[in-house]
């Protein structure tokens, strides 16, 4: 059945000298029987005894199991040898020390995909025929060496394997043991092919059937053979894998490594946690823009300028001159748009203003223009009501001011006094002499109404109706111009009449957005004007809204960018972890492939491992993000004024349900599985006798 035909292993001593522990041994083993290895220490008893196992291979000759070459198995079928073929048991048992008796026993067949039910009934018989059963429940850790023997003999039985390798099986008993062990061994060798290295000569010649003698890797006796070349089929079964077959495996493995699964739970939950906030940011911010960003009363009014390039002769330098657009121009250029409006600056008459209000002066404060009440959105009325023209509205942000400097509740109802003056010199004669004339202009308004807006760079502002102050100025007389062109004339005619590179037109028109629902065609309007090289158009709201995008768009390239580097460092944390760990239980290891283990079962108690881990950190890194999305948003507000910037969509996204919780969790396990799988991999060559060797 077991053949041996010239076999040698060598061994380097130095850089340039070999040694051989075996050497041209050949023997053929019947199918049964009890067989001894005896010799010194250093003859190549455990060597041999590798060699047959499939735990090393061969330098030199055959190692045949019913004519078929153990060393040139595939790695499938050389699993199958080691699973259902040959048993192992070790001198120092290398049992699972942090495994029940009964799970250290059953491990083979859970190998091989055995029902537990079949496993554990089985198990049990053979723990009865050794009288160990009364341990089955017992951690092997806290067994005698006795006890560990019977239980390593116990799980080499348990696939019913045709060879049983026993390495020095009594070296750490009693003589009362060592015999009950021999004679356990001596029945099943009835059945079973039984191959026992031992030192203890006394033992041997009393129940051995056959001695084995070793010297310096050599067999004193030698029985010739011929090799036969026709080989006999002998079918290997392949084993299917199923990958949550190692749950408790990996449990224990979980357990025994508190340390290092601490330190992966806690960074994959920061990881987790990060992500969901860097994603409810970008989420929350997408929303924000498309919302808060145009909820800004100054949004439908800008002004517009012509810009002449004057080129510095002999120079790089060159500078930009305003001009305001002629009527004709201006009304050609937004012919294509009806949606917009334009009208004369007055920005040249509200230089110096004057606003009171309960006989208190405002100290800062911005004066803006609304083509019509009208035309503007009603939602950001947050106290009041629209009306067509009459009053002002006012900005939060002017009446918490007020509401802290008047000590009211709201400022809602009350009146504010607007006051402009002005004084204008004026080159109108021949020979030089000038004239003045004064603008004076104030007038009682009501607070109509308080309105919300974007508070990203928000000044206290008050907005007045165009409409209702461009008749005001229509009807307010430049007394000295009038007298000179003997007619009435008005400083609205005064700013009209003017040439457009004059400063008292402001070198531009106010333009307005009439109608809120093109609000988007009119940002079109606004990039393709701005775009070219001659024409510019200035609105706070439109900056505003553009900055903050950029500010937004540079935070979200920074927190993907620590996203990902936390990624980096998490499947560098996996990995360096996972690989530690299975470099430090490479015994373990051993004990697995040597009972037919593959790497992908073996791989399989790892990454179940960190699965377990990683799905806490899931739980907990979804709670804390949960927890801490609004206290984030809240601390974003006192600091900034925005709001719910952080908006994770756990519900729905693309309005497909729970499609950012599922992604998040594929994508966890993807890391997990690639971080944990790669190290192991790459080390996945175990010098299963080095690391079973005696110790």
């Amino acid at each position: 059945m077991l053949k041996l035909i010239d076999v040698g292993k060598k061994y380097k001593r130095n850089k340039d000298q070999y040694f051989y522990a075996v050497n041209s041994i050949t023997y053929e083993f019947s199918e049964t029987g009890f067989y001894f290895l005896y010799g010194k220490s250093g003859s190549g008893k455990s060597t041999l005894a590798n060699l047959i196992a499939s735990f090393e291979k061969p330098d030199e000759g055959h190692i045949l199991y019913k004519n078929i070459e153990i060393n040139k198995l595939n790695q499938i079928n050389l699993n199958y040898y080691r699973q259902k073929i040959v048993g192992m048991v070790f001198q120092h048992y290398n049992l699972i020390e942090d495994l029940t008796v009964l799970e250290n026993v059953i491990l083979p067949r859970k190998i091989i995909q055995d029902k537990q039910s079949n496993a554990v009934a089985d198990a049990k018989k053979i723990l009865d025929e050794l009288n160990i059963r009364k341990l089955e429940n017992k951690v092997c850790k806290n067994l005698s060496g006795g006890e560990k023997q019977r239980v390593a003999i116990a799980r080499c039985l348990i696939n019913h394997p045709k060879i049983i390798i026993c390495d020095e099986p009594t070296g750490a008993l009693d003589e009362k043991n060592s015999i009950q062990v021999i004679k356990l061994l001596k029945e099943l060798s009835k059945k079973h092919l039984i191959i026992v290295i031992s030192h203890n000569y006394d033992l041997i010649k009393i129940y051995a059937d056959n001695i084995l003698y070793l010297s310096d890797g050599k067999l004193k006796e030698k029985h010739n053979l011929h090799y036969n070349n026709s080989l006999k089929k002998f079918n290997f079964k392949n084993i299917r894998i199923r990958f949550f077959n190692f749950i408790k495996l990996s449990i224990k493995n979980l357990l025994s490594n508190k340390i290092k699964n601490i330190l992966i739970f806690l960074s994959t939950s920061f990881c987790i946690f990060s992500s969901l906030i860097v994603l409810g940011f970008v989420n929350g911010s997408n929303d924000f823009l498309n919302k808060e960003t145009y909820a800004r009363f100054d949004y439908s009014f800008s002004s517009i300028s012509k810009i002449d390039e004057i080129h510095i002769d002999n120079s790089f330098l060159k500078l930009n001159k305003m001009e305001r657009l002629s009527h004709s121009e201006l009304a050609n250029l937004i012919s294509p748009y009806p949606f917009i409006s334009f009208g004369i600056n007055y920005n040249k008459l509200l230089e110096n203003s004057s606003v009171y209000i309960d006989n208190y002066k405002l100290d800062s404060y911005s004066l803006s223009f609304v083509y019509n009440f009208d035309c503007v959105n009603n939602e950001l009325i947050i106290a009041g009501e629209m009306s067509a023209s009459d009053g002002v509205y006012i900005n939060e942000s002017l009446d918490k001011k007020l509401q802290e400097k008047l000590n009211i509740k709201t400022s809602l109802g009350r009146y504010i006094n607007i006051k402009l003056f002005n004084e204008f010199k004026f080159d109108l004669y021949d020979n030089g002499e000038q004239i003045s004339d004064n603008f004076v202009f104030e007038k009682l308004y009501f607070i109509k109404g308080i309105v919300r807006e974007f508070n990203f760079l928000t000044t206290p502002k008050i907005y007045l109706c165009y409409q209702d102050f461009d008749s005001n100025i229509k009807n307010i007389s430049a007394l000295n111009l009038s007298k000179y062109y003997s007619k009435n004339y008005t400083w609205f005619d005064y700013i009209y009449n003017s040439s457009g590179n004059e400063e008292q037109t402001s070198f531009s028109h106010y333009i307005f957005l009439n109608d809120l629902s093109k609000i988007k065609d009119f940002d079109t309007f606004v990039d393709s004007i701005n775009s070219s090289d001659d024409i510019e158009i200035s609105c706070d709201g439109y900056w505003l809204k553009n900055t903050f995008e950029d500010i937004v768009y540079a935070i979200k390239i920074g927190v993907f960018i620590f996203m990902i580097l936390m990624m980096i460092g998490m499947v560098l944390i996996i990995g360096i972890s996972s690989f530690s760990t299975f470099a430090f239980k490479k015994k373990q290891n051993a004990i697995f492939i040597s009972l037919g283990m593959n790497i992908e079962q073996l791989f399989s108690i790892y990454i179940l491992e960190n699965f377990f881990t990683l799905l806490i950190s899931l739980i907990f890194g979804f709670i804390l993000s949960f927890i801490f999305q609004p206290i984030i948003n809240k601390l974003i507000f006192n600091i900034f004024q925005l709001t719910d910037l952080i908006n994770i969509p756990f519900l729905s996204v693309f309005d497909i349900p729970l499609f950012l919780p599922f992604i998040i969790v594929f994508f966890s396990f993807f890391i997990t599985y690639f971080s944990t799988y790669l190290p192991i991999y790459f080390s996945k060559n175990i010098n299963i006798s080095k690391e079973l060797k005696d110790e």
